[in-house]
């Protein structure tokens, strides 16, 4: 189909090449090729191959990289504005809009509103993160089995369909009264609701998961027919709109729920059928921008083992497993926290719920400038170099501001959210270099898979971080307790606690950066030249497996309460 609207619409036949085709010099290659002329038939991404890039000979893998200015698909710079492409931005909006609504509801909905206990909203909490762990199977799901020849729409109507039948019944679900209203106790009952509103919830986040992944899919594949000199535009700019939506949904809870039987201050509050209504409008907004304005071409689907053994041969490329590995690490040093951190907030600081919420809308708005500024003026620029400057300026900014609070220097909540609120604008900066790199060495026709494999991976890091960090934490006299005497002793184990903080962060960075490449050409070149390895991708991805069955573990002892004082998962000991 042509990428301008009103033009007719036309379907990609399927051509197999002959076994000895010579111009590929590749005799197990087998190929669909586009009927239009010149570079499309090299276009895997229209036809549903299953065959991974490292099949096409060097050179002509280099010859049609270099005619298309170091694209990595055909077809050309797509322009997100543009009437057939704009429901990729409405829908990443959408996402972030829920984004942010879903993690900002636990506290107030059913640790106050339905008095759960604390190991019930962890469980909670748990319960609708769980659809994060999905996103593999899914990009698997959505790359491999095209739904009347379409591999992205159909996933993304699902998704959001789902996600809007949710949210109308939770509008037209009847009004539960909260455990107190004015100081006074109103239902003694109010958490065994919370079922009622738990399981819906996390059906609707899986929802909106299958929008997302399939988006992601659509992204990359913009994102690979930009050239090399502008690639990252589309990336960046999608993620930007994500942020401010997350800003949005963190603000229709931080300022709507915030009566008092959230917990809050304000004198009247939404009803909670609002903030669902809301849920359900925005969902049923990016449905008709998908169906109106959002392109995709048909593709033909090929076998289920084939495509099986494409994406085992893709786990096995040192591109992937290397830039996996370089993530993982990453985003664990840079997510890596101290124990005392939280209870800083609430002892030290006096930290009340609104400034909290509000302060994360403005680490969203942060993130949001953030991907504005690697899309205007670091496209280009050395990724190795940004990370450094990243890792530093953070340290440079973060631990003074840190000692400045910890031995009572100047002990202000406003003065410690500008700290995090700067050091997090440096800290995007990170996160959107591991992100970008994706893009490089994502396989066409396997976008999808690619994309969330590696970012699952990444998300793995927490579960990781969580558990050292309660390990590390331990060794130091910074419990709650501990931070409420607030002696000279405590203030350096705190302060000692930060210093292998910051000194885990800097040093970690600094010794996988060689894992990094320099830019786009470095990772392309990682690519085309890089080796596969059977024996360092089964233990790699065997590890994370491991990890991420332990992530599982740990959210299902958090949600009974003889299991959920455990440390494994996330309680302070029992």
């Amino acid at each position: 189909m042509s990428r301008y609207p009103g033009s007719p619409r036309r379907e990609i036949p399927s051509v197999a090449l002959l076994e000895d085709d010579s111009f590929f010099g590749n005799k197990r290659l087998q190929h669909n090729l586009s009927s239009t002329p010149g570079l499309d038939k090299f276009r895997p991404l229209a036809t549903g191959s299953s065959y991974p890039y490292d099949d096409l000979c060097l050179s002509d893998r280099q010859r049609m990289l270099s005619m298309q200015g170091g694209a990595l698909q055909p077809g050309g710079h797509v322009n997100l504005f543009a009437r057939e492409n704009i429901g990729l931005l409405v829908n990443y909006f959408a996402v972030g809009v829920l984004n942010g609504i879903f993690p900002a509801l636990v506290y107030p909905l059913f640790k106050v509103y339905l008095n759960l206990e604390g190991y019930q909203s962890n469980a909670a909490s748990s319960l609708l993160n769980f659809a994060w762990y999905l996103k593999f199977p899914i990009g698997f799901i959505s790359d491999s089995f095209p739904l009347n020849g379409y591999r992205r729409k159909p996933y993304i109507f699902i998704g959001w369909i789902s996600t809007c039948i949710v949210m109308l019944c939770l509008v037209c679900m009847p009004n539960i009264e909260p455990y107190k209203r004015n100081g006074e106790i109103v239902n003694e009952d109010a958490h065994s609701y919370s079922p009622h509103y738990v399981l819906p919830l996390m059906v609707g986040s899986i929802g909106y998961l299958m929008a997302d992944v399939a988006c992601d899919g659509i992204m990359v594949e913009y994102a690979q027919r930009e050239s090399e000199a502008t690639r990252g535009q589309v990336q960046t700019m999608v993620y930007g709109a994500r942020f401010m939506a997350e800003v949005v949904g963190t603000l229709i809870v931080a300022l709507g729920l915030n009566g008092d039987e959230y917990g809050g201050t304000f004198s009247h509050s939404l009803p909670l059928s609002v903030v669902f209504g809301i849920m359900f409008a925005v969902g049923a907004i990016a449905l008709v921008f998908t169906h109106f304005n959002l392109h995709e071409d048909r593709v033909i689907g090929q076998p289920l083992q084939q495509q099986v053994r494409s994406v085992v041969r893709l786990l096995q490329h040192r591109a992937t497993w290397q830039i996996t590995v370089y993530g993982f690490l990453q985003f664990f040093a840079f997510a890596f926290d101290v124990s005392p951190s939280s209870t800083i907030s609430q002892v030290w600081l006096k930290m009340d719920p609104l400034s909290s919420s509000l302060a994360y809308c403005l680490n969203s708005g942060t993130y949001a400038f953030a991907a504005y500024a690697m899309r205007t003026y670091l496209l280009n620029a050395n990724w190795r170099v940004i990370m450094v400057v990243a890792v530093l300026a953070g340290a440079v900014i973060g631990l003074p501001s840190v000692m400045i609070t910890v031995f009572d220097v100047y002990r202000n909540k406003y003065f410690y959210l500008a700290k995090d609120l700067v050091v997090g604008f440096f800290d995007a900066f990170a996160m959107m270099v591991r992100l970008v790199v994706i893009v490089e060495i994502a396989e066409p026709g396997f976008e999808s898979s690619t994309y969330s494999l590696v970012t699952t991976v990444y998300n793995l890091a927490i579960p990781v971080m969580t558990t050292s960090s309660n390990l590390i934490g331990s060794t130091f006299d910074v419990y709650d307790n501990d931070l409420q005497d607030d002696t000279a002793n405590v203030r350096w184990h705190v302060a000692a606690s930060f210093f292998v903080m910051y000194g885990l962060r800097i040093g970690l960075n600094l010794l996988i950066l060689p894992l990094l490449p320099k830019q786009k050409f470095q990772a392309r070149e990682l690519k085309l030249h890089g080796s596969s390895n059977k024996l360092i991708s089964v233990l790699l991805f065997s590890f994370f497996g491991i990890v991420f069955f332990a992530s599982m573990v740990s959210n299902l002892l958090s949600i009974f309460e003889s299991t959920s004082c455990l440390k494994f998962a996330g309680g302070g000991g029992c």
